[in-house]
C-alpha cells in the first residue's frame, strides 16, 4: 500500500503529459519561442490611445452595422409580407431569429475569441454573415429566409460583435470607461 493506513487523504497524482493534456484556451508549458507572438500578459501594457482610438472607430462600425441590420429589419418586414404571401407571426421569425441568434451565440462566439483571437473571429464572422445576407438574396420560402439570414448572417454578426466588445479592452487601461462608453 501506498500510504500509511491512518492518512486518507488521496495523493496528489502528477498532470498528464502528452499533446491531450492541454485544455485549448490554456498556454503552452514551456516557454514560447524567441520571435513568435505569444507574450506574457502581465508585459503587455495597454497604450490608451493612439491606435487605440482607431480600434475604437472599428468597433463602432461593427456594433453599427450589427445593430443596424437588427433594428431595420421593421422596414424590411412589410415588403417581406407581400413578396413572400406568409401571415405576420411567420414572417416575423426572420427577424426574431436574426435578433436572437448573436445573443444565443454569444458564449460560443466568446470561446472561439479566446481560441483564435478577435481578428480572425471578427473576420470569420464577416464572411459568414455575407454568406448569409448574399445567400438570403437568392430564397423562395420564409423558411429558407428564416435559415439563411435568422442562422447563418445572425451566427455570422456574433462572431463579429463578441470581439468588438472584447478588443476594446485591451487598448486601454485608464481611459477604458471613456472607451467602451460606460
Amino acid at each position: 500500500m501506498d500510504r500509511p493506513s491512518g492518512d486518507h487523504r488521496q495523493q496528489a497524482r502528477p498532470p498528464p503529459q502528452g499533446p491531450r493534456s492541454r485544455r485549448p484556451w490554456s498556454l503552452p508549458d514551456s516557454d514560447p519561442p524567441p520571435g513568435s507572438s505569444l507574450v506574457d500578459a502581465a508585459e503587455t501594457e495597454a497604450p490608451d490611445g493612439g491606435w487605440g482610438w482607431a480600434v475604437v472607430a472599428a468597433s463602432f462600425a461593427a456594433h453599427a452595422i450589427a445593430d443596424g441590420f437588427g433594428f431595420s429589419f421593421g422596414v424590411l418586414f412589410a415588403e417581406l409580407l407581400s413578396v413572400f404571401g406568409e401571415t405576420k407571426s411567420r414572417t416575423a421569425w426572420i427577424g426574431s431569429l436574426f435578433v436572437s441568434v448573436p445573443a444565443i451565440c454569444g458564449p460560443v462566439a466568446g470561446a472561439l475569441t479566446t481560441r483564435f483571437g478577435c481578428r480572425w473571429t471578427t473576420i470569420a464572422g464577416a464572411v459568414i454573415a455575407s454568406v448569409g445576407c448574399l445567400a438570403s438574396a437568392f430564397t423562395n420560402s420564409v423558411g429558407q429566409l428564416c435559415f439563411t439570414f435568422g442562422f447563418v448572417a445572425g451566427f455570422g454578426l456574433a462572431l463579429v460583435y463578441v470581439p468588438a466588445l472584447i478588443v476594446v479592452a485591451f487598448y486601454f487601461e485608464k481611459n477604458r470607461a471613456f472607451a467602451t462608453g460606460k
